[in-house]
C-alpha cells in the first residue's frame, strides 16, 4: 500500500473510513442500535402508559360509586334477613300444613291428599315438598293457589297436574307439589 498512487490512497483511506463509520452506526454495538432500543422501549412504556391509564380509570369510577355499592348491599342484606324470617322452622311445619288446608277449604275445595315429603338440603336452605291432591273447580283451585300465595311462609307451586273427576268433567282434581322451605339450623350448615 506504501507504493500506490496517491489517488488510489485516498480512495482506500476514504472506503476504510466509510467502513468503519457505517460499523459504528449500524454494528452491533453501534449508535444505531441503541437508538432502535430506545425507541422500542418508548413505544412498550407508552402502550404501557394507556393501559395503565384505562385501569386507573375504571378503579377511580369504581371509587366514585363506592358509597352507592355499600348502600346496594346493605340494602340487600336487609332484603336477605327479611326473607330467611319468612321461612319457617321444623317446629313451624305443622302450623304451615294447617294454613295450606284452611286455604283450600276457605276455597271450597274437598283433600283427597296432603302429605310432606322427603326434606331436600340446598346450599343455604332446606327444601320441604307437600304433595296435595284436592278436587274441586277450576276456580276454587285459582282461589287456593291465590292463598297459598298469601301466607305468611313462602310456599312455591310445582307439578301441577289438573284432570277431570268422573262423567261430565265438572269436578276437577288437581295434584301438585307445594314447596316450602327453611333455613338450615346449625348443625346442618356445619355438616354441609
Amino acid at each position: 500500500p506504501g507504493s500506490w498512487p496517491v489517488g488510489i490512497k485516498g480512495l482506500a483511506l476514504a472506503a476504510l473510513c466509510a467502513v468503519i463509520i457505517i460499523a459504528g452506526v449500524y454494528g452491533d454495538f453501534g449508535l444505531y442500535r441503541p437508538i432502535t432500543k430506545l425507541s422500542e422501549d418508548l413505544q412498550k412504556v407508552e402502550r404501557q402508559e394507556g393501559e395503565l391509564k384505562q385501569s386507573f380509570e375504571a378503579k377511580a369510577r369504581l371509587a366514585a360509586n363506592l358509597e352507592v355499592y355499600q348502600n346496594q348491599i346493605k340494602e340487600m342484606e336487609d332484603s336477605f334477613g327479611a326473607l330467611l324470617q319468612r321461612l319457617p322452622e321444623q317446629s313451624q311445619i305443622d302450623s304451615l300444613i294447617i294454613d295450606i288446608s284452611q286455604a283450600g277449604l276457605r276455597s271450597g275445595l274437598e283433600f283427597d291428599l296432603i302429605r310432606p315429603g322427603q326434606a331436600e338440603e340446598k346450599e343455604f336452605y332446606v327444601e320441604l315438598p307437600i304433595d296435595i291432591t284436592v278436587v274441586g273447580s277450576y276456580h276454587e283451585f285459582g282461589d287456593f293457589v291465590s292463598g297459598l300465595a298469601e301466607l305468611n311462609r313462602i310456599v312455591s307451586v310445582h307439578n301441577v297436574d289438573i284432570s277431570p273427576v268422573g262423567p261430565g268433567g265438572r269436578q276437577l282434581r288437581m295434584v301438585l307439589v307445594a314447596k316450602t322451605y327453611r333455613a338450615k339450623t346449625q348443625t346442618e350448615e356445619e355438616e354441609g
